[in-house]
């Protein structure tokens, strides 16, 4: 059995549509989890009338804690022997857990996870991932993958998990982006062994409401250095992870500083300084981790920040975006 975990929040408009794609998998044997997390928009009534005609439902109510906290009360409930998680606004191509559970299988996996579709506003579709056929991993070739956001993303939505990964292993309710990406690098310590496959089974939704929207963006890149910093420490000492470990905290720092120079106030001369200090501490590590380019970047926007401004303001005007995050 797998365990599908879904945190509801104010979605009505789209949780009719995902609870059918769960239903209508072609892989039957699930227990759907519904957590929601404080609705007050009516989504609850939805999922109730799911449950009348499809006994594989179960649903929990809670005052709103956030997303975190309501996958941390799926996996309490979970009793399936995989488990899997699913944003309440996305969908699922009809075969999505058959496929990926048949990869697991055929792979003797703990992980078994698959590329995306994002759909846009206008309707135009992003395949990512899809370059990949088939990818068979042990556990630190995944991890550097994972870590340095190489052929597949952090998302929880796109993986199939052994429960037994979860064991002692909670999402972190103070973070409110790359929660996904904490968590699955513990897991991911944990599997000896995960398999990615490109073929594009998740369908992404992009909405106007996006909640990554709607979270500040100093507590964006604040949360995701610190994870950053938590992944840096537990790689040290690691000789096939610690540089691409090193490279991501050395972004994540640099990515604060600049968020700072755009928006200055007094009280950001301290929290540059320490910025500059962390970065120092571990610069010795960034040459051999960093590109030049990136190096370059960073001495630009500190010694020279209003011409930095000015000319990142007219790259990021004409850079594509990367829809693979």
């Amino acid at each position: 059995m797998i365990s599908v975990i879904i945190s509801i929040y104010n979605k009505v408009q789209y949780i009719e549509k995902c609870l059918k794609d769960i239903c209508n998998q072609t892989y039957q044997d699930l227990e759907i989890i519904c957590i929601n997390d404080g609705s007050t928009d009516g989504s609850g009534e939805i999922i109730k009338a799911f449950m009348k005609k499809d006994s594989r439902f179960r649903y929990v109510e809670q005052e709103n804690q956030g997303v975190s906290a309501a996958r941390n009360r799926g996996l309490e409930l979970a009793k399936g022997e995989y488990i899997s998680f699913i944003d309440c606004d996305d969908g699922l191509e009809r075969d999505m857990y058959d496929f990926l559970l048949r990869l697991l299988k055929k792979h003797d996996a703990d992980i078994a996870h698959c590329g995306y579709k994002k759909i846009h506003l206008d309707g135009s579709i992003t395949e990512v991932g899809s370059s990949v056929v088939q990818l068979p991993q042990n556990r630190e070739e995944a991890l550097e993958c994972l870590i340095g956001g190489k052929y597949f993303t952090g998302s929880l939505c796109t993986k199939l998990y052994k429960a037994s990964l979860f064991t002692n292993v909670k999402f972190d309710e103070q973070l409110r982006i790359n929660e996904d990406l904490y968590v699955n690098f513990k897991v991911f310590k944990k599997a000896n062994k995960i398999v990615f496959n490109g073929a594009t089974k998740y369908l992404y939704f992009e909405r106007d409401e996006s909640s990554s929207t709607r979270i500040q963006s100093e507590k964006k890149l604040l949360d995701s250095l610190k994870v950053s910093e938590y992944i840096f420490e537990e790689c040290k000492g690691n000789k096939y992870l610690n540089a691409t470990a090193v490279g991501k905290l050395f972004y994540a720092l640099t990515n604060v500083y600049r968020h700072y120079i755009f928006n200055p106030s007094h009280s950001d001369i301290a929290k540059k300084r320490t910025l500059c200090n962390r970065i120092k501490e571990i610069y010795p590590l960034c040459k051999a981790a960093v590109s030049l380019k990136y190096r370059i970047n960073y001495r630009f926007m500190r010694f020279f920040p209003e011409i930095y401004k000015v000319l990142y303001r007219i790259y990021n005007s004409m850079r594509k975006p990367n829809w693979d995050v």
